[in-house]
């Protein structure tokens, strides 16, 4: 039987049937301990459908860069591998893929689509690659083929998934660039498809374009939190911490800006990315690039705060590492262009105009104010990962009925 452990009531997913606890049935939502175990059933038209084994999903991905979408993916099968609810293969290629989690099929392996080269020629290249992707699928018995990426979401028709279920999950605002012809053609692939959008955002821009997702707000990271006291005015002696990959659409001339007009702060940029060496060249002494971490929980819990300075360009649905640092207590600073803005303020970031002065004038005003308060034991819940991962294995099951 296929369980998860859960702690709350959810009554948007009518699925999630009843509660087996230390050895005693309940109510569903009759304790809120951890160790709660609720057991699910997948209600059809035609019967009431128990999960007798894991759900075998294909995840069919390519990328190459690590970033916040691929540790979506690990910390999503981490998390449903760990419970039993499902067996995941991966076809394609992602970076520093936990052999843990499942097998790594090498198929179909290409480069994201990018609207910095002909799309012509990656479409071309992608529809090669189909074959062995098709050949792979057909290599195991699999329940749902799932994708994260436009490059596999726009190119692989009912033919080469094999007709099998699928999930599509979306991490960012519907591309304004998107080429017009291919929109058809992508609606037509969606309505095959359950959904997933990481924030109401993202589900918003998905459904001005006639696509219909369902939104799974992404997690917090887990663990308990305490509340911090921000240091006193002239006390600097922590940091700034933006963490992300550094590419131009994350505008992060504007921090080194900010930097140059606060000499006494420092800054550290974690991440690597094309735009490296160009901001390298640029930055003032107190900018201190330490490069991709895969572990940021220290790095943040001691930084004065967190800066985003992404734009509408960089399409953040719902950055992680926001989520971290406010999980932490720590302060979050986001241009208000971002599309995470709504979001990231419900959670108590500060916004800011997106220029140097502005940030500056942001970051001084810490030494003082505490502006971020922690957020609260049932926010941290009801973000958290055991409703993240209930909420994305429904669907999963949903989609399979």
């Amino acid at each position: 039987m296929a369980s998860l452990p859960i702690g709350d009531e959810y009554p948007e997913y009518p699925n999630i049937m009843g509660v087996l606890a230390r050895g005693r049935i309940g109510r569903l939502g009759a304790t809120s301990q951890p160790e709660v175990i609720v057991q699910m059933s997948f209600l059809t038209k035609k019967a009431n459908v128990v999960t007798k084994k894991p759900i075998r999903v294909a995840l069919v991905a390519n990328s190459y860069t690590p970033g916040g979408a691929e540790s979506y993916l690990y910390r999503l099968y981490g998390g449903l591998v760990r419970q039993g609810l499902v067996e995941v293969t991966l076809i394609g290629h992602l970076p520093n893929w936990p052999p843990a989690l499942g097998p790594e099929i090498r198929a179909g392996v290409a480069e994201k689509l990018t609207r910095q080269k002909p799309i012509l020629p990656q479409l071309r290249n992608s529809l090669r690659n189909a074959i062995a992707i098709r050949r792979a699928l057909g290599s195991h018995d699999f329940d749902l083929v799932h994708m994260q990426y436009v490059r596999e979401k726009l190119t692989l028709g009912k033919f080469v998934t094999r007709g099998l279920p699928l999930l599509w999950t979306e991490h960012g605002p519907f591309a304004q660039n998107f080429p017009r012809l291919g929109l058809p053609l992508l609606r037509r692939r969606a309505s095959r498809a359950q959904i997933i959008a990481v924030s109401e955002v993202v589900r918003a821009s998905f459904a001005e374009k006639g696509i219909d997702t369902q939104v799974v707000w992404n997690p917090l990271p887990g663990g308990a939190t305490s509340p911090r006291v921000l240091r006193p005015e002239g006390k600097m002696s922590e940091y700034i911490l933006y963490a992300g990959r550094v590419h131009e659409s994350k505008r992060l001339d504007i921090l080194l800006a900010a930097a140059k007009k606060l000499p006494e702060l420092r800054v550290k940029i974690a991440g690597d990315g094309p735009d490296l060496e160009r901001l390298r060249s640029l930055a003032p002494a107190n900018v201190d690039f330490v490069g991709h971490l895969d572990n940021l929980d220290e790095l943040t819990s001691k930084s004065l705060a967190v800066v985003s300075t992404s734009g509408a360009a960089a399409r953040e649905g719902s950055p992680m590492v926001v989520l971290e640092a406010r999980n932490l207590g720590v302060p979050v600073l986001m241009a208000q262009d971002c599309h995470a803005a709504v979001e990231a303020r419900q959670l108590g970031a500060r916004l800011y105009k997106p220029t140097g002065n502005d940030l500056a004038a942001e970051i001084h005003a810490l030494g003082t104010v505490l502006r971020n308060e922690p957020l609260t034991a049932s926010e941290r819940h009801n973000r958290g990962e055991t409703v993240w991962l209930s909420r994305t294995f429904t669907i999963m099951a949903r989609a399979i009925e």
